[in-house]
């Protein structure tokens, strides 16, 4: 899954989109539902801006609040499944 998925969520300058992915729960829970249905695997993969080994701290910061918000989306999504 791109990191498109949500592209505003965790935008400094676009506040008005940080609830994204919890307004979008409905259509997550859809989207995770066909996955399971179909039988597709899913796995995120975050942009290259993400670097939790930053030299640089609030970039390290900026990344955890990047790589919470996809986790957001797959637990509102419901993909994780079990096998």
């Amino acid at each position: 899954m791109s990191s498109d998925i949500a592209p505003y969520a965790t935008h400094p300058d676009m506040p008005q989109f940080h609830n994204m992915v919890a307004e979008s729960d409905d259509e997550l829970r859809a989207f995770g539902a066909k996955a399971r249905a179909d039988d597709i695997r899913l796995s995120f993969h975050p942009s290259q801006y993400v670097l939790l080994n930053a030299p640089n701290p609030e970039l390290t910061k900026k990344s955890i609040w990047d790589l919470s918000s996809r986790r957001r989306c797959w637990i509102e999504g419901s993909w994780a499944t079990r096998r």
